[in-house]
């Protein structure tokens, strides 16, 4: 399952989503911050899940250069 996550870039937001489940995580990167916050995802209790999804979205970050 979590093989197949996917990040898209939309101007300052990065869409996680995980197309064989409803998932959806969008993170933001806010100013001068030296991570990414979560804005909003959907409700799961799957952690696994959770931090892949965080880890991509920080790989999509730093490849962005985004982070450091």
């Amino acid at each position: 399952m979590t093989e197949s996550i996917q990040v898209e870039v939309r101007g300052d937001l990065l869409i996680v989503t995980e197309p064989e489940t409803p998932f959806v995580a969008i993170y933001v990167k806010t100013g001068d911050e030296p991570r990414l916050m979560l804005m909003r995802r959907s409700p799961t209790n799957d952690q696994v899940l959770l931090a892949h999804a965080c880890q991509a979205a920080n790989d999509k970050a730093l490849e962005l250069g985004w982070i450091v």
